[in-house]
């Protein structure tokens, strides 16, 4: 996993088996590239996954389609792990904190 060539800003790579983290906005010009990493991640291992998001200011409907897209399409938990309070918010104002297949770890601090 590399950084983007397409937003300037916005990283995604692994930092443990199962786990990846992504820093910048996910929106419509990243989700792909998000979820090209969260797919290989799966390739990889049989852990569930996890997505270090604490360094997502923001993420638009697109970001959240692709989280749906891979719970879906692998039959496998995803953890977000610590949203901002942006990202946090429009979790809990689309619903999304409801959805099947998706768990979310809030920072202790939040």
């Amino acid at each position: 996993m590399r950084k983007s060539r397409h937003t300037p800003g916005f990283s995604v790579r692994r930092t443990a088996p199962g786990e990846v983290r992504a820093r910048g906005d996910i929106d419509v010009l990243t989700a792909p590239e998000l979820k090209a990493a969260l797919l290989e991640e799966a390739s990889l291992t049989d852990r569930p996954l996890a997505l270090d998001i604490s360094d997502v200011p923001f993420i638009d409907s697109s970001g959240l389609s692709v989280l749906f897209q891979v719970i879906k399409g692998l039959h496998r938990d995803l953890v977000l792990l610590h949203p901002s309070r942006g990202v946090e918010r429009m979790l809990r104002i689309t619903g999304a904190d409801r959805f099947p297949g998706l768990r979310i770890l809030f920072s202790e601090a939040a």
